[in-house]
C-alpha cells in the first residue's frame, strides 16, 4: 500500500498519534490496537525515509490532552528512539473538528488549563534541547507566547524558546469545498481564535493567532499567572 501511495507522487506523511502508551491511544481514539498498527506502520515509513523516498518529510501530529500532557517529554524519547524527528503538537479544540464544542469539551474534561500544560512544555525543551539533539524538530501550536514564564526568566532565553517552539506553522495552504476556495491559515485565524485588545501591544501580535475559542469557552481567558493575551 506504502509502495503505491510513493509511486503515485505522495512525498510526505503526517501521522496523528497522540500518546506514547498503547491503552491511552487506544482509549482516545476508540479503536481497539490502533496504537501497535500505527507504530508498525511508522516504522515501515522511517525506512522509506531513510531510503530518501520521503523528500518532504515524516511528522507526527499529536493532540495535546488532558490523558497525555503530563507524558510529553516520554513521548518525545519513544518516537525519537525510533526514528521521528519532527513532531508538531496541536492543542485539543484548535481544529474544524473541534469546533464549536466548547461545551461537549467541558464535560469530556479533556481540555487542560494552560497553566497545567506549561510546566511539560518547558521540561520537554529543557530535556531536548537542540544542543544535544540537533535532528530533533518539535513545536506547539495553539498555545500563545504570553502564558509562557516570563517573570523571572531572562528575557533573551524566553524569545529564543518561543521563536523556535512556539506560534501559529503558516503554512499557507488552501483548501477547496467544491469550486469554493479558503485560505488555511485566514480561515483558521478568523474562525477559531480570538484575541484581546490588549494583544495588539504584544510583540508576537503578528504571528499568533490568538486563544482557541473552544479554550475560551471552556477555561475563559485569564488564570491565576497566566495573562493570556
Amino acid at each position: 500500500y506504502f509502495n503505491s501511495l510513493l509511486d503515485a507522487g505522495v512525498s510526505k506523511f503526517t501521522v496523528s498519534i497522540h500518546s506514547h502508551l498503547a491503552h491511552v491511544e487506544d482509549d482516545l481514539t476508540g479503536t481497539p490496537d490502533s496504537f501497535n498498527k500505527k507504530v508498525a506502520g511508522l516504522k515501515l515509513l522511517i525506512e522509506f525515509q531513510r531510503q530518501g523516498r520521503l523528500p518532504h518529510g515524516l511528522h507526527l501530529n499529536p493532540v495535546l490532552n488532558s490523558r497525555n500532557f503530563k507524558g510529553l517529554s516520554a513521548y518525545i524519547g519513544y518516537f525519537h528512539r525510533i526514528g521521528i524527528n519532527s513532531i508538531h503538537f496541536n492543542f485539543i479544540g484548535g481544529c474544524l473538528y473541534m469546533w464549536p464544542l466548547g461545551a461537549r469539551l467541558r464535560r469530556s474534561r479533556l481540555m487542560p488549563t494552560y497553566a497545567e500544560v506549561v510546566p511539560y512544555l518547558l521540561d520537554a525543551i529543557c530535556r531536548y534541547r537542540p544542543t544535544k539533539y540537533p535532528e530533533l524538530r518539535f513545536r506547539f501550536e495553539d498555545i500563545p507566547v504570553c502564558v509562557l514564564p516570563w517573570n523571572g526568566n531572562s528575557p533573551r532565553m524566553m524569545r529564543q524558546i518561543a521563536d523556535r517552539y512556539f506560534g501559529n506553522m503558516e503554512s499557507h495552504s488552501w483548501i477547496s469545498f467544491g469550486r469554493l476556495q479558503i485560505e488555511w491559515d485566514r480561515f483558521v485565524r478568523e474562525q477559531f481564535k480570538t484575541k484581546k485588545s490588549a494583544c495588539r501591544g504584544c510583540a508576537y501580535h503578528a504571528r499568533c493567532n490568538g486563544i482557541i475559542k473552544t479554550y475560551a469557552d471552556v477555561h475563559g481567558i485569564s488564570e491565576k499567572g497566566y495573562p493570556l493575551c
